[in-house]
């Protein structure tokens, strides 16, 4: 399969350091991640906590490392499931400093979830309280100096035996030290074999479901090459999902999460495509409606993913079953 990595060469060297985390670089970056670490704690020491109003229930759902885990779908299944219970739900998230706050509120707003993007989370949560919404989830919030009522953590199976290290040796953005600030894990599966969990623990794998086209109907995939798209965290992950899907890839394009639609883009990637012979593209269903925004010459398709939760039907009755009443 041929590769075009358009991502940074800081996001290119980390997936690296990622997949080979006792290379010779890894280890020389280790005393900078010392630092980063430390810089963290002392941000957090200086900068303290700022709890959310008790009036509405609010869930924070946050993660270790910078990307990659499955937040954004977790988010996503949480939701849904709020909203079937008839709650009004509003997802507060910060933007990712992009304007119309990156991929992800698009994706939320179809599942028929409120998107408000705000750096100020305390803002974020008044705007959504006066819109009606009766719980709140916050995206990224492990991070964030605005504490929702509960939070959980997602955390890879394998970073539960060998944490990753923090940045810029690693993909954490902080020490396994802050998993501590979460009431609960869920740990997305990744292994062959499941692992045992600790007890305040979930498990969760995200499957390849179907494929949908741009207007969200369930179709069948062509038969044909693909080039593959993706402006994610992991693309080696949603790659591995289309090989399982029965897709034959012959490309693959990878732009940085969060990345920057525009014409240039387009035409790019129709060359790219044309020039590896593939005769359609598939990309997540995070990035299907900016891709489609662009009006592309050869059929677009999303991989659609759903998490299967680990021996329970309902992952909601297992938080509160342990006090979280979101």
């Amino acid at each position: 399969m041929i590769i075009a990595d358009r991502r940074p060469w800081p996001a290119r060297l980390l997936s690296q350091l990622d997949r080979h985390p006792d290379a010779f670089l890894a280890r020389c970056l280790v005393p900078a991640s010392m630092l980063w670490a430390l810089a963290a704690r002392f941000k957090r020491v200086l900068q303290p906590d700022l709890p959310l109003p008790a009036a509405v229930p609010s869930l924070g759902i946050g993660n270790l490392r910078v990307g990659g885990s499955g937040k954004t779908p977790v988010v996503e299944d949480l939701g849904r499931r709020l909203l079937a219970e008839g709650h009004r739900v509003a997802v507060l998230t910060r933007g990712y400093g992009s304007k119309g706050g990156g991929d992800e509120p698009g994706w939320m707003r179809d599942a028929g979830l409120q998107v408000h993007a705000d750096k100020d989370r305390s803002a974020a949560f008044t705007h959504a309280e006066a819109a009606g919404a009766t719980r709140m989830l916050l995206d990224d919030a492990l991070q964030t100096r605005h504490r929702p009522r509960w939070t959980v953590a997602i955390v890879l199976d394998r970073d539960l035996a060998d944490p990753p290290r923090v940045l810029p040796a690693g993909p954490a953005r902080e020490a396994p030290s802050a998993l501590e600030r979460a009431d609960f894990l869920l740990v997305r599966r990744e292994a062959t074999a499941d692992i045992a969990l600790p007890e305040a623990a979930l498990g969760f794998r995200l499957e390849p479901e179907d494929f949908v086209d741009a207007s969200g109907l369930v179709v069948d995939a062509p038969t044909g090459p693909a080039l593959l798209f993706s402006g994610l965290a992991r693309p080696e992950s949603f790659e591995a999902d289309a090989v399982r899907a029965g897709v034959v890839p012959v490309a693959s394009w990878r732009e940085p999460d969060h990345w920057s639609a525009g014409a240039q883009v387009g035409q790019s990637l129709l060359e790219f495509a044309r020039t590896t012979g593939a005769e359609w593209i598939l990309t997540s269903e995070k990035n299907l409606g900016r891709l489609a925004g662009l009006q592309l010459q050869l059929p677009l398709l999303a991989l659609r993913s759903r998490i299967r939760w680990d021996d329970v039907q309902d992952p909601l009755a297992r938080l509160r079953a342990i006090g979280i009443d979101i």
